[in-house]
């Protein structure tokens, strides 16, 4: 729980895990897309 705290008051962090994982939701789509293409 602690850590959770920490994490909020954070603002860095909560950038740093947006950004992962807004990087993460792009690449899953990018993924779905060529797998459409293929089958």
């Amino acid at each position: 729980m602690h850590v959770q705290l920490l994490i909020f008051q954070n603002p860095y962090v909560l950038l740093r895990a947006a950004l992962l994982l807004n990087r993460q939701l792009s690449f899953l789509q990018t993924w779905q897309k060529s797998r459409k293409k293929t089958g």
